[in-house]
């Protein structure tokens, strides 16, 4: 809990959000939705530059699919090699953002 001088109680959350003015800033289960998944790092980027020139907050994330753990003898990658597998296939991006933008970044081109 924190305590402020007038006495009142807020949570650090609400207390954050009052001090700072980010109330929904951060991305959780309940208010967000995936935008965009794929493998095209081009078309990533330009959903990206979309976004942030339309003001529209997002989190995205990258994943190195063959750098998973592939048990107890170590990743994909380790047990099976990379041969064969283009560079392309080998990551997988995932834009998120707020569920009350996703209709307005549904409308970008």
């Amino acid at each position: 809990m924190f305590v402020l001088t007038e006495g009142l109680r807020y949570n650090l959350i609400g207390a954050d959000a009052l001090f700072f003015g980010r109330r929904d800033r951060m991305f959780t289960l309940i208010n967000s939705e995936l935008y965009w998944s794929g493998n095209d790092l081009k078309e990533f980027n330009r959903r990206r530059e979309l976004l942030e020139q339309n003001q529209i907050p997002y989190k995205h994330k990258a994943e190195n699919r063959l750098g998973q753990w592939g048990g107890a003898r170590g990743t994909v990658r380790g047990n099976m090699g990379s041969a064969g597998v283009s560079a392309e296939e080998m990551y997988r991006y995932e834009i998120i953002i707020y569920k009350k933008d996703l209709e307005r970044a549904l409308q970008l081109k």
